[in-house]
């Protein structure tokens, strides 16, 4: 798909497959002028996903090979959260890859009056999913597009409006 220059102008963050073999899958293409989505991803061939911001400042990445994530190219297993250690991440067993996760979670504000909405946030989430010792598991861990903010999914906070 053609890139699309302004909903690109929102994202901070692209997101950079790494492959098996050392080459690279960019989510924007600007020599071929194309955007590249998720389904375009192989996933038999990926070892690493990671969401970069555009300055080059910031990268959160995680291993699919072998359930680890990093930040900046330092490792982490845990990250605080309101006081609480939450464990992030798993060492998977060797041979077993995960499924890649990858979304993006885009906060808007709709007003009356206005025929656009106003952009609040955008935050991108990266993680694997899969069984490990026979059970299933799923870790996950974002980034804030305004504020580069680590952040965990925040599933425990829905609420209906």
């Amino acid at each position: 798909m053609a890139i699309e220059s302004i909903s690109r102008a929102e994202l901070k963050y692209e997101w950079v497959a790494k492959y098996l073999d050392g080459t690279e899958l960019h989510q924007f293409d600007e020599a071929l002028n194309k955007e590249y989505v998720f389904s375009d991803i192989d996933q038999s061939k990926l070892e690493e996903f990671s969401i970069v911001k555009k300055d080059g400042s910031k990268t959160l990445s995680v291993n699919v090979r072998t359930g680890l994530f990093s930040l900046n190219g330092n490792k982490f297993t845990q990250i605080e959260d309101n006081g609480l250690i939450r464990y992030i991440g798993k060492e998977l067993p060797e041979g077993q890859p995960a499924r890649l996760i990858y979304f993006r979670r885009v906060l808007r504000i709709l007003k009356i009056n206005s025929k656009e909405p106003t952009l609040l946030n955008i935050f991108h989430f990266v993680g694997w999913q899969g069984n490990v010792d026979g059970k299933y598991e799923k870790h996950e861990i974002g980034v804030s597009n305004n504020t580069d903010e680590i952040v965990l999914p925040p599933k425990e906070t829905f609420r209906l409006l």
